[in-house]
């Protein structure tokens, strides 16, 4: 189902490969500073496997309503958007988002995802998705002042496939809350 190009360069983690580490990055954008947990994927043992997963993943992810590139794209969108007056504009954040999003439903919502997207001619056929999936996400092993841990829940940030990951279950979440709502929102990104 992959060509040989892309088997020789999944096959290319390093031997040994590299124990991932945690450590944290300061969000000085906050009043009282707290670290954003990050796990260091690079040279692990799923890195590549994470690499080809969110090359699979990155169409479906750009294509969602909200999807924002990044700050520039925000922006734009901003800039060009024309609002009605007695517009209210609101936001919603997530709390630790990735590693609030449940595995088992995360992996089904992106399953489900990946499967609408090629609409029956996948790149991959999906059991191969889903299992490389619950394997990047079940063995997220680290290490922290040098003792070894298996996180249990979410993702973890520093693995390559989590960004598309979550924007396609957050993409599930807010159109289940906007079917839900009795106000509907004008736009929304």
């Amino acid at each position: 189902h992959i060509d040989g190009m892309t088997a020789k360069w999944l096959s290319l983690t390093p031997n040994p490969p590299r124990i991932p580490v945690f450590y944290t990055l300061t969000k000085i954008h906050k009043p009282t500073p707290v670290g954003r947990p990050i796990i260091s994927g690079c040279d692990s043992p799923t890195e590549r496997i994470s690499a080809f997963v969110d090359h699979l993943l990155q169409p479906i992810a750009q294509i969602q309503p909200s999807y924002l590139k990044d700050t520039t794209d925000f922006i734009n969108f901003i800039e060009k958007t024309k609002l009605p007056s007695q517009s209210i504009l609101v936001s919603m954040d997530v709390t630790s988002l990735y590693t609030n999003i449940p595995q088992e439903e995360g992996i089904a919502t992106v399953c489900e995802a990946y499967e609408e997207f090629y609409q029956g001619n996948p790149l991959l056929p999906v059991r191969y998705l889903r299992e490389m999936l619950s394997l990047i996400l079940q063995e997220n092993s680290f290490q922290f002042n040098g003792k070894d841990y298996l996180q249990c829940h979410g993702t973890a940030m520093g693995t390559k496939m989590a960004v598309p990951f979550a924007n396609i279950f957050m993409a599930k979440t807010e159109r289940e809350i906007l079917r839900l709502s009795n106000t509907k929102p004008i736009f929304w990104k």
